[in-house]
C-alpha cells in the first residue's frame, strides 16, 4: 500500500516521473545483458563439452586399436585397455579422466619394446588428451 502510494506521488511530478522511466529502462537493459552473458555462457559450456567429448571419443578409438593390436607387447596392450577404462569412467570430470589416462600412457611410452609406430600414436593420444581441460 505503501509504495503504491509513493510510486502514484512520484507519477503526479513530471519530473520524477521521467526519471523513474530512465531507471526502468536502465534496469531493463541491465537485466537483459546479464541474461545474454548467461545464456553465452551455457552456450560456450554445451560447445566445450561436445569438443571433449569427440576428443575423447577419438582417443578411445586410437587406444582401442592399440590394444587389439596383436604385434604390440601384452603390458602395452594391458596398459591402453586401462587408460580407456578410465576415459569411460562417467564419475569423473574430463579434465580428471583426461590427465588420469595421460599419467598411464607416460609410464609406457618409454618401454624399449615399444614399437615405433605404436609410440608415435600414443603420443598422438596424449596430444589430444592434453587439450582437454576442467
Amino acid at each position: 500500500m505503501l509504495i503504491g502510494t509513493i510510486f502514484s506521488y512520484f507519477s503526479r511530478t513530471d519530473g520524477l516521473q521521467s526519471s523513474i522511466t530512465l531507471l526502468r529502462r536502465k534496469t531493463l537493459s541491465f537485466i537483459e545483458r546479464l541474461f545474454r552473458g548467461v545464456i553465452g555462457m551455457v552456450t560456450k559450456k554445451s560447445e566445450k563439452i561436445k569438443e571433449y567429448e569427440a576428443l575423447l571419443s577419438e582417443a578411445i578409438q586410437r587406444l582401442d586399436r592399440i590394444s587389439q593390436d596383436r604385434s604390440v607387447p601384452r603390458n602395452i596392450r594391458r596398459a591402453t585397455t586401462e587408460a580407456i577404462e578410465v576415459l569411460r569412467d562417467e564419475r569423473n570430470s574430463y579434465g580428471v579422466r583426461s590427465n588420469k589416462a595421460i599419467s598411464i600412457l607416460n609410464d609406457i611410452v618409454n618401454d624399449i619394446n615399444m614399437p615405433f609406430p605404436t609410440r608415435s600414436e600414443i603420443l598422438l593420444v596424449v596430444g589430444l588428451l592434453e587439450k582437454i581441460k576442467d
